[in-house]
């Protein structure tokens, strides 16, 4: 990227502020069989309220589930209910599992990175008719600790207008657009880091991990840069897919979480997360940001693709396979 335009979208990106019915079992497998993920080390993950950083509660806000529209279904004016199988169900796991009792109906995330569009993995919008299904929904949360994650705003709920690009290298860098059907109200774009970070740097991550409400799990840390992607051990799974990896200290988005470990290992008779030492397995891979910044302030900057820019503000998986 020239120096010029790295500078033009620390202006237009960098001034943005901060930050149902499940899936049907085959195709919530096949997204964890085609990009999953794994815990390492300590399991991370925790709910939105649990988090001390009041600037990452901010960020969550920022974070989407994409999810099948046949998820939700109106419970009052107003009023969106999420319903469907509870994680642990989905996936037979112990009842041990961390989350079990909770709703997944999310098969990938994103984030919000203009007024109305939002960033994810490529593979993640493959479907030609991705846009006649799909929903993005805001606050699907645990962001208060009585507060029922599945109960939303219907003012929190958008539909795709359209799928602005994607691309998707199952050993490179792995992306996407979406354009909402309208403005989103009452959150801000996130920032983008102006490069990739280095090897040792802590990161984190928002997302819906197997389509649960958001998470936020840090101490991570990357372990190696690759061309289009850096690879860290971020405790994440399918259903992260197209989450917001930022870094630790400035809140700014690393890159996109697109590929990474198996989700779950065989115990018994019941299924438990796959887990890892921090320094073992492969690691999860996540695209950069700077490739991703860049496409973005094409698209921005380019007169006949009819989005909004952001307002300024205050800032706020190697592929084994193609899996």
């Amino acid at each position: 990227m020239s120096t010029s335009k790295r500078v033009l979208i620390g202006k237009v990106l960098g001034a943005s502020a901060l930050g149902i019915i499940a899936m049907a079992a085959s195709e919530m497998s096949h997204a964890r069989q085609m990009h999953p993920l794994v815990i390492y080390g300590a399991d991370n993950r925790l709910e939105v309220h649990e988090e001390a950083d009041a600037s990452r509660r901010d960020l969550a806000r920022s974070v989407v589930a994409i999810m099948p529209a046949d998820a939700l279904r109106t419970s009052a004016p107003g009023i969106s209910q999420i319903t469907g199988m509870k994680f642990g169900q989905m996936n037979n796991l112990c009842t041990t599992e961390k989350f079990y009792d909770q709703l997944a109906p999310a098969y990938c995330s994103g984030f919000l990175v203009a007024d109305n569009i939002i960033a994810t993995a490529g593979h993640c919008v493959q479907d030609p008719n991705f846009c006649d299904d799909a929903k993005f929904v805001f606050d699907f949360s645990m962001d208060a600790k009585d507060r029922d994650p599945n109960s939303i705003k219907s003012d929190d709920v958008y539909g795709c207008k359209r799928v602005i690009f994607e691309e998707i290298d199952g050993r490179g860098a792995d992306y996407a657009f979406v354009e909402l059907d309208r403005n989103v109200v009452g959150r801000t774009p996130v920032r983008f880091a102006p490069q990739a970070p280095k090897t040792g740097d802590s990161v984190f991550v928002i997302g819906h991990p197997v389509g649960l409400p958001a998470k936020i799990a840090g101490g991570a840390k990357v372990r190696r840069n690759t061309p289009g992607y850096f690879v860290a051990n971020l405790d994440t799974y399918g259903g992260n897919s197209g989450s917001a990896v930022f870094v630790e200290g400035t809140n700014e988005v690393a890159g996109i979480l697109v590929r990474g470990e198996q989700d779950f290992i065989r115990r018994g008779m019941c299924n438990v997360s796959y887990q890892c030492k921090d320094e073992l397995c492969r690691g999860e891979d996540v695209t950069n940001a700077e490739i991703v910044a860049e496409k973005l302030l094409d698209i921005l900057t380019t007169p006949d693709v009819p989005v909004v820019t952001p307002q300024p503000g205050v800032p706020s998986n190697d592929a084994v396979a193609a899996q």
